[in-house]
């Protein structure tokens, strides 16, 4: 059964608009994970399996749902330094779309032709993508969608606080908590702050040198 555990999706505002057409771009590479699958269920399934998307390669996807259960799609992206991201969805069906940093909503949006965008410090994210009040069927042109992400220019109010993994404004003992909650998973956040994708002593040695509780 899959269940997301992204319901409570807050909606975003003032994003770059989609063409009025909401024509998706062509092409350049296509989901692995087959509809009906559950390859890249991410925070829905304990090993958190998720896929890569590359940045400017618009990816062709599919997704499901019925009345108790729903696909949920989590795309893997890796930053090595701090940067402003942009993802942008087109679907004929509703859908929840999401910048997630290890299972934790770093900003969301609701819509057809919609668009999230965040400012990162390095560290392993994931688009989510999942429909919204509505049953494609694999197979059904409504279960297709496509995601393009997308680095913004260099950007100087772009400026995250290394080691500040709450986004708190400050790197303190919270923000080591969760540094040690994370230690060696698979799915390590923004507490991946060398951009390696694992956690671990020098993702340590980064925070405690931005410690300023």
């Amino acid at each position: 059964m899959v269940v997301s555990v992204l319901l409570a999706l807050s909606v975003a505002s003032t994003l770059p608009a989609h063409p009025s057409d909401c024509t998706p771009p062509a092409p350049g590479a296509k989901e692995a994970e087959s509809c009906g699958g559950h390859t890249n269920d991410g925070c829905d399934l304990l090993s958190h399996p998720t896929e890569p998307i590359d940045f400017g390669v618009a990816l062709v996807a599919t997704f499901w749902s019925n009345d108790v259960q729903r696909d949920t799609d989590f795309f893997r992206f890796v930053l090595t330094k701090p940067s402003r991201v942009i993802a942008r969805a087109w679907s004929t069906e509703l859908l929840q779309f999401a910048i997630v940093d290890a299972c934790f909503i770093v900003d969301s949006n609701v819509g057809t032709c919609t668009d999230v965008q965040a400012c990162l410090p390095a560290g392993v994210y994931n688009v989510f993508v999942a429909p919204l009040d509505s049953n494609p069927a694999c197979g059904a042109a409504s279960s297709t969608y496509t995601v393009l992400l997308e680095l913004l220019p260099a950007d100087p109010a772009c400026t995250p606080l290394m080691g500040d993994i709450d986004r708190s404004g400050t790197v303190d003992g919270i923000d080591l908590s969760m540094l040690l909650d994370r230690w060696g998973t698979t799915d390590p956040g923004s507490c991946d702050m060398n951009g390696d994708q694992t956690v671990d002593g020098r993702d340590l040695g980064m925070l405690l040198g931005a410690w300023a509780p």
